[in-house]
């Protein structure tokens, strides 16, 4: 597994090799819904809401003091022994996004429930260095999507 960070919309992913995830399990049911099969598999353990609020909560500190706490989020990312395990459970989910910026977007996807050890205790970590209550993502992999807007077609 690989940690991918991005200190400019503070969201990080935790990659996960094609090969751990089976999705001949919910293949048939993929396509009859028309669904796209993802070409990469990813948690995503910051998305980008979590990002936007940390950014938005260090807008007021220098640039510096500003990448020293981006820097620990990063190192306390690296410094966890990921280990991601599937669990036999699927959902098959819609969602609308009308976000008035862009254009009206339908998504659909299926997706499979994780278990992560050490989410818990990095979030844990995170609040604390920020002074924040950040929820934890519900641990999840997006096995097949698809939607309405081209460019979020296999997001």
């Amino acid at each position: 597994m690989k940690i991918k960070f991005n200190p400019e919309t503070v969201t990080l992913i935790l990659e996960i090799d094609n090969k751990a995830i089976d999705l001949n399990i919910k293949r048939i049911e993929a396509e009859k819904l028309d669904l796209l099969e993802k070409k990469e598999f990813h948690f995503t353990i910051i998305g980008s809401k979590t990002g936007e609020e940390i950014l938005k909560s260090l807008e007021n500190l220098s640039k510096i003091k500003r990448n020293e706490i981006l820097d620990k989020i990063r190192k306390t990312s690296e410094l966890i022994n990921w280990i991601v395990n599937p669990e036999n459970n699927f959902y098959y989910l819609e969602n609308s996004y009308n976000n008035p910026n862009t254009i009206f977007e339908k998504r659909k996807s299926i997706i499979q429930v994780v278990t992560i050890d050490k989410i818990n205790e990095f979030y844990e970590k995170l609040n604390s260095l920020l002074k924040k209550q950040f929820e934890v993502p519900f641990p999840h992999i997006t096995l097949f999507t698809n939607s309405t807007r081209e460019e979020t077609k296999l997001r």
